[in-house]
């Protein structure tokens, strides 16, 4: 998408990058860890994404996110 995509003034950060994706032709899937799903909650309600944002998931450890993404945790431990 570029090395720095910002909002400004009345466009949100989720805005520009919605509108970036769309340009491309690319879609974004998010993995969270201890953000309470925030970027995930803010993507699914910026207008327009339903068309570029395939979803994410959050976990509250990289060992619960390396089981549920099938990873395991000896690959979880060494990120």
């Amino acid at each position: 998408l570029g090395d720095l995509v910002y909002g400004e003034g009345e466009i949100e950060l989720t805005d520009a990058v919605v509108a970036l994706l769309k340009q491309a032709g690319q879609t974004l899937v998010t993995v969270e860890l201890g953000s309470g799903g925030e970027l995930l909650r803010s993507m699914r309600q910026t207008s327009g994404s339903e068309t570029v944002f395939r979803g994410g998931v959050c976990g509250r450890s990289i060992e619960d996110l390396g089981s549920w993404m099938g990873f395991g945790d000896a690959i979880a431990k060494k990120m």
